[in-house]
């Protein structure tokens, strides 16, 4: 799944999530959906970076990364890859109308966003973008904290996933 570097998204006013079991993707015009995992349960994290944890079905196969690599002994070390399928996320959702009470803040602030050209249409490809977004924020060395949040919109007559990690506030670090 190709995606686009992460970036920092500012933002400057909380967005409110209302839970549902199973959210309807977004569809129309101004829908959005939410779909929250915890990293911990998401990753395994050592010296080669954050890899999603062992899952039923396994990809077997080199990764390809064009990035600078380090080369240790016989092995290339390449950061995060994908390991298996997603665990189920700790909360789902969808937008909560203003002034409703909300189930989830997403609130103001830095975080870390990338927003995958195509939309991706299964798990697989979903595993894909999130796991090409952890290798580049651990390349990057941005320093991340809580989630990850998958977010679903529909924009421009189409449904866009967008992934956002909280960037940690360096000076309460």
């Amino acid at each position: 799944m190709e995606t686009r570097e992460p970036l920092t998204l500012r933002l400057r006013a909380p967005l409110s999530w209302r839970a549902v079991d199973v959210p309807e993707p977004a569809a129309s015009e101004g829908g959005e959906d939410l779909a929250a995992f915890d990293w911990d349960a998401l990753f395994v994290v050592d010296g080669d970076g954050p890899r999603l944890r062992e899952g039923p079905q396994v990809r077997e196969g080199p990764q390809v990364r064009e990035s600078p690599q380090v080369r240790e002994g016989p092995q290339v070390r390449e950061g995060p890859q994908v390991r298996g399928t997603l665990p189920p996320p700790s909360f789902t959702g969808v937008a909560a109308l203003p002034g409703a009470a909300a189930d989830l803040v997403l609130e103001a602030g830095d975080w870390a966003f990338a927003q995958p050209p195509r939309a991706p249409r299964d798990e697989t490809g979903l595993a894909d973008a999130i796991e090409a977004f952890a290798r580049d924020l651990w390349w990057e060395g941005t320093a991340c904290e809580g989630p990850l949040y998958v977010r679903g919109v529909f924009e421009d007559g189409r449904r866009a996933v967008q992934l956002w990690r909280r960037i940690r506030d360096q000076a309460g670090a």
